[in-house]
């Protein structure tokens, strides 16, 4: 769960430094998804790491966290293995969505 947090909290701080003002994050955790919507948090080990991520959320002018099946969260799983096994063959992209979000991609 903690890997999972660290890796929400570095990508939403590389959207604010990148001027992203929309964003909708996928996560396959619905505990995941709950200490982030939930207004208490001061109860959990990593409450200090959830309370940065809630200070960056309010950056965004629209944000939204999801829950996704693990079976659709594809994308996500195959850039944690990636990470993984430290392959620096790979690149990460951005590719605007039709609505006005941003994805990421794997090229």
């Amino acid at each position: 769960m903690m890997t999972e947090l660290w890796n929400i909290y570095v990508g939403i701080k590389l959207a604010v430094d990148l001027g992203i003002t929309n964003l909708m994050v996928k996560s396959d955790s619905t505990c995941i998804v709950d200490l982030i919507e939930n207004p208490s948090i001061d109860l959990y080990v990593c409450s200090s790491l959830i309370r940065s991520i809630k200070e960056i959320i309010t950056r965004f002018d629209i944000f939204r966290i999801r829950h996704i099946f693990r079976e659709k969260n594809f994308c996500a799983d195959a850039l944690a293995k990636m990470v993984v096994r430290k392959s620096h063959k790979s690149r990460v992209m951005f590719i605007p969505s039709p609505v006005g979000t941003t994805s990421f991609g794997r090229h």
